[in-house]
């Protein structure tokens, strides 16, 4: 019989006991009652003997009892009782080649605390708060720098060329915040 929690016991089956509970299936649950214990030889563990059927009641099935769906050395299925609400494996095979076949010899992954070279970097321009309502973090007292829209113009008279990582924004954008009015810039003319 087996246990749960991984833990086994040896119950010999006597006389009418046998008779009537030989035919059990894999998962029956069974109470046992005043049945003989007896010690084995090395005194690592015991098993129960049962010689008649006052001695044992089957209680049900058990709805959370699997076997094992590692394989032995020996290639053979594993037959050890487990749990199925902790695993579809046993003890031994849950800790011993699990651990070994998904582990990873990559240091940087090993540890808790990382970080990746590359930070995660967003595409695309974005527009921030005015300058009255946040001041330059490197110091706090000069404010951020204002740029005029034809200021940007200026800026971005030669915007075939200003690029990001990955886009190409600067005449979209350009187009997009002096939507209004006109200028006297060349791209302005390939429109």
């Amino acid at each position: 019989m087996g246990a749960l929690d991984d833990s086994e016991v040896s119950v010999f089956l006597f006389g009418d006991a046998h008779t009537h509970y030989s035919g059990g299936a894999v998962g029956d649950v069974f109470a046992l009652f005043n049945g003989n214990v007896r010690m084995d030889k090395g005194g690592q563990g015991f098993s129960v003997s049962v010689g008649s059927v006052g001695q044992m009641m089957k209680m049900g099935v058990s709805a959370d009892f699997s076997i094992c769906k590692g394989t032995r050395k020996d290639g053979m299925a594993c037959t050890m009782a487990t749990n199925k609400r902790k695993g579809p494996y046993c003890k031994y095979h849950s800790s011993n080649t699990s651990a070994q076949k998904y582990s990873t010899g990559r240091v940087e992954l090993k540890g808790g605390n990382f970080q990746f070279a590359s930070k995660l970097r967003s595409n695309g321009i974005y527009m921030v708060k005015p300058p009255s309502e946040r001041s330059d973090p490197r110091n706090p007292s000069r404010p951020l720098k204002v740029m005029s829209v034809d200021g940007l113009k200026r800026a971005l008279s030669n915007a075939d060329k200003v690029t990001t990582k990955n886009n190409s924004q600067g005449i979209r954008f350009l187009s997009h915040v002096t939507e209004a009015g006109g200028s006297d810039l060349p791209f302005d003319k390939e429109k």
